[in-house]
Protein backbone atom coordinates (compact mmCIF):
# COMPACT_ATOMS: atom_id res chain seq x y z
CA UNK A 1 0.00 0.00 0.00
CA UNK A 2 1.48 3.41 -0.92
CA UNK A 3 2.51 5.61 1.98
CA UNK A 4 0.01 8.36 1.11
CA UNK A 5 -2.80 5.76 1.25
CA UNK A 6 -1.73 4.69 4.74
CA UNK A 7 -1.67 8.34 5.79
CA UNK A 8 -5.14 8.85 4.32
CA UNK A 9 -6.49 5.80 6.16
CA UNK A 10 -4.99 6.98 9.47
CA UNK A 11 -6.47 10.47 8.94
CA UNK A 12 -9.91 9.02 8.22
CA UNK A 13 -9.71 6.70 11.23
CA UNK A 14 -8.77 9.56 13.54
CA UNK A 15 -11.48 11.77 12.05
CA UNK A 16 -14.16 9.10 12.43
CA UNK A 17 -13.17 8.26 16.01
CA UNK A 18 -12.96 11.93 16.99
CA UNK A 19 -16.30 12.77 15.39
CA UNK A 20 -18.00 9.87 17.13
CA UNK A 21 -16.55 10.72 20.53
CA UNK A 22 -17.08 14.50 20.29
CA UNK A 23 -20.61 14.20 18.92
CA UNK A 24 -21.74 11.61 21.43
CA UNK A 25 -24.79 12.60 23.49
CA UNK A 26 -23.75 14.44 26.62
CA UNK A 27 -20.53 15.66 25.03
CA UNK A 28 -20.28 19.41 25.03
CA UNK A 29 -16.72 19.65 23.81
CA UNK A 30 -15.54 21.39 20.69
CA UNK A 31 -12.69 19.72 18.81
CA UNK A 32 -10.25 22.23 20.34
CA UNK A 33 -11.56 21.56 23.84
CA UNK A 34 -11.45 17.80 23.29
CA UNK A 35 -7.70 17.90 22.68
CA UNK A 36 -7.17 19.82 25.95
CA UNK A 37 -9.75 18.01 28.09
CA UNK A 38 -8.87 16.19 31.28
CA UNK A 39 -9.12 12.40 31.18
CA UNK A 40 -12.57 10.96 31.84
CA UNK A 41 -13.37 10.99 35.51
CA UNK A 42 -10.52 13.37 36.40
CA UNK A 43 -12.85 16.27 37.10
CA UNK A 44 -15.57 14.17 38.71
CA UNK A 45 -17.43 13.34 35.47
CA UNK A 46 -18.45 9.76 34.77
CA UNK A 47 -16.36 7.95 32.18
CA UNK A 48 -18.07 6.34 29.22
CA UNK A 49 -19.31 2.82 29.83
CA UNK A 50 -18.99 -0.13 27.48
CA UNK A 51 -22.77 0.03 27.17
CA UNK A 52 -22.33 3.61 25.94
CA UNK A 53 -19.77 2.45 23.37
CA UNK A 54 -22.26 -0.20 22.27
CA UNK A 55 -25.27 2.09 21.96
CA UNK A 56 -23.45 5.09 20.50
CA UNK A 57 -20.93 3.40 18.19
CA UNK A 58 -21.37 -0.35 17.73
CA UNK A 59 -25.15 -0.55 17.26
CA UNK A 60 -25.57 2.29 14.74
CA UNK A 61 -22.45 1.39 12.75
CA UNK A 62 -23.40 -2.30 12.65
CA UNK A 63 -26.86 -1.36 11.43
CA UNK A 64 -25.30 0.55 8.53
CA UNK A 65 -23.43 -2.59 7.45
CA UNK A 66 -26.37 -4.92 8.02
CA UNK A 67 -28.74 -2.74 6.01
CA UNK A 68 -26.37 -2.20 3.12
CA UNK A 69 -27.89 -2.44 -0.30
CA UNK A 70 -26.04 -2.02 -3.57
CA UNK A 71 -24.28 1.34 -3.08
CA UNK A 72 -24.99 3.63 -6.01
CA UNK A 73 -22.13 6.09 -5.43
CA UNK A 74 -18.64 6.39 -4.05
CA UNK A 75 -20.11 8.38 -1.14
CA UNK A 76 -22.30 5.40 -0.18
CA UNK A 77 -19.29 3.06 -0.32
CA UNK A 78 -17.35 5.58 1.80
CA UNK A 79 -20.11 5.59 4.42
CA UNK A 80 -19.93 1.79 4.61
CA UNK A 81 -16.14 2.03 4.91
CA UNK A 82 -16.46 4.52 7.77
CA UNK A 83 -18.86 2.18 9.58
CA UNK A 84 -16.44 -0.75 9.29
CA UNK A 85 -13.56 1.42 10.53
CA UNK A 86 -15.64 2.68 13.47
CA UNK A 87 -16.39 -0.93 14.44
CA UNK A 88 -12.68 -1.76 14.35
CA UNK A 89 -11.96 1.21 16.62
CA UNK A 90 -14.78 0.25 18.99
CA UNK A 91 -13.63 -3.36 19.20
CA UNK A 92 -10.13 -2.17 20.06
CA UNK A 93 -11.53 0.16 22.73
CA UNK A 94 -13.49 -2.73 24.19
CA UNK A 95 -10.32 -4.77 24.78
CA UNK A 96 -8.84 -2.05 26.99
CA UNK A 97 -9.62 -2.04 30.68
CA UNK A 98 -12.47 0.39 31.18
CA UNK A 99 -12.09 3.41 33.44
CA UNK A 100 -15.67 2.83 34.55
CA UNK A 101 -16.00 0.22 37.33
CA UNK A 102 -19.48 -0.73 36.04
CA UNK A 103 -17.76 -2.45 33.10
CA UNK A 104 -15.30 -4.56 35.06
CA UNK A 105 -17.63 -7.55 35.67
CA UNK A 106 -18.25 -7.84 31.92
CA UNK A 107 -14.64 -7.37 30.96
CA UNK A 108 -13.60 -10.08 33.42
CA UNK A 109 -15.85 -12.61 31.70
CA UNK A 110 -13.64 -15.10 29.81
CA UNK A 111 -15.80 -14.78 26.71
CA UNK A 112 -15.45 -10.96 26.52
CA UNK A 113 -12.06 -10.94 24.79
CA UNK A 114 -13.00 -13.77 22.44
CA UNK A 115 -16.16 -11.97 21.29
CA UNK A 116 -14.45 -8.59 20.85
CA UNK A 117 -11.74 -10.31 18.80
CA UNK A 118 -14.45 -11.94 16.64
CA UNK A 119 -16.11 -8.54 16.21
CA UNK A 120 -12.82 -6.98 15.10
CA UNK A 121 -12.11 -9.84 12.68
CA UNK A 122 -15.59 -9.50 11.14
CA UNK A 123 -15.20 -5.72 10.81
CA UNK A 124 -11.82 -6.20 9.11
CA UNK A 125 -13.44 -8.61 6.63
CA UNK A 126 -16.28 -6.14 6.12
CA UNK A 127 -13.79 -3.37 5.37
CA UNK A 128 -11.94 -5.55 2.86
CA UNK A 129 -15.21 -6.45 1.11
CA UNK A 130 -16.22 -2.79 0.98
CA UNK A 131 -12.89 -1.77 -0.51
CA UNK A 132 -13.32 -4.55 -3.08
CA UNK A 133 -16.91 -3.34 -3.62
CA UNK A 134 -18.07 -6.92 -3.06
CA UNK A 135 -21.57 -6.81 -1.60
CA UNK A 136 -21.80 -10.62 -1.28
CA UNK A 137 -18.64 -10.69 0.85
CA UNK A 138 -20.01 -7.78 2.91
CA UNK A 139 -23.18 -9.78 3.56
CA UNK A 140 -21.09 -12.72 4.82
CA UNK A 141 -18.96 -10.40 6.99
CA UNK A 142 -22.18 -8.89 8.37
CA UNK A 143 -23.40 -12.34 9.35
CA UNK A 144 -20.01 -12.99 10.99
CA UNK A 145 -20.42 -9.73 12.92
CA UNK A 146 -23.89 -10.69 14.13
CA UNK A 147 -22.70 -13.88 15.84
CA UNK A 148 -20.40 -12.27 18.47
CA UNK A 149 -22.91 -9.46 19.03
CA UNK A 150 -25.71 -11.89 19.79
CA UNK A 151 -23.49 -14.10 21.97
CA UNK A 152 -22.31 -11.10 23.97
CA UNK A 153 -25.89 -9.89 24.51
CA UNK A 154 -26.84 -13.30 25.83
CA UNK A 155 -23.83 -13.47 28.16
CA UNK A 156 -24.11 -9.93 29.52
CA UNK A 157 -27.89 -9.76 29.86
CA UNK A 158 -27.74 -12.83 32.09
CA UNK A 159 -25.47 -10.87 34.45
CA UNK A 160 -27.84 -7.84 34.65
Amino acid sequence: MPEDTNYSIRRRLIAVATAILVSAPGSHLSLAQASEAEPAGASGGRPTTMKGVMTEIVAPQSDILWRAEEPASDEEWSRLEEAAIALQVASSMMTMTSTNPEDHPYQRMPIWRLLTDEMRTASIRALASIRDKDLDALFIAGNDLYTPCEACHRATYQKE
